[in-house]
Formats: C-alpha cells, sequence, structure tokens
C-alpha cells in the first residue's frame, strides 16, 4: 500500500513538472558580456540553472567530505593498529573490578 502512495506521489510530481516545461516554452535571451547572448526555451534555462546550482553545491561540500574520508581512514588504521584488549574494551586484569562488592550494609566514611 505504501509504495502504491509513494508512486502516486510520483506520478503526481511527475505532471506538475511537465505541465510547467509545457507552460515555460516561450523563447528567453540571456545576455551576457561582450554582447553575446543565448536564446533557449525558458524551461531549458531553468533547468540548465538548475543543474549548476545543484554541481556548485556539490562542489562546495567535496574538500569537507574529503578531509573527513581521510580522518576517518586514519582512524581506522589506528584502531586496527591498537592492541587486541583496547580492541575490544575487555579489562586488563589491574583495571578489572574486585569479584565481590562490599555488602550493602557497609558504610565507608
Amino acid at each position: 500500500m505504501l509504495k502504491l502512495l509513494l508512486r502516486l506521489i510520483q506520478v503526481i510530481i511527475f505532471l506538475l513538472i511537465l505541465a510547467f516545461a509545457l507552460k515555460n516554452t516561450d523563447d528567453v535571451a540571456l545576455k551576457f558580456f561582450l554582447d553575446w547572448e543565448w536564446r533557449a526555451p525558458l524551461i531549458l534555462v531553468l533547468l540548465v540553472a538548475l543543474m549548476l546550482g545543484a554541481l556548485l553545491g556539490v562542489l562546495a561540500c567535496t574538500p569537507k567530505l574529503f578531509s573527513q574520508r581521510r580522518e576517518l581512514n586514519l582512524f581506522r588504521q589506528r584502531q586496527a593498529a591498537s592492541t587486541p584488549s583496547q580492541r575490544n574494551n575487555k579489562p586488563t586484569p589491574d583495571t578489572a573490578p574486585p569479584d565481590e562488592a562490599p555488602p550493602a550494609d557497609h558504610v565507608r566514611l
């Protein structure tokens, strides 16, 4: 049922975008420097602007993504190089808790 609802929403969104594209077929002129002009349908201009914006957004995130990936690889290398008792967080004999706890009525001052 949920898949059918999601498919219906996808079809509605597609039809809305298609109707928007069909209503915006008029030619527009983008004027750049040195009297250079580009004429194209409005929907194509909007699509190109959307794609350029998405590309710039991805490029803006790329340096942070690579630094996080480097940091994660360094962490994994350090984790692999650690001793097995440290890796499994098993207590060593000198840091293990005592076998018996003091009685509940025992009060330390």
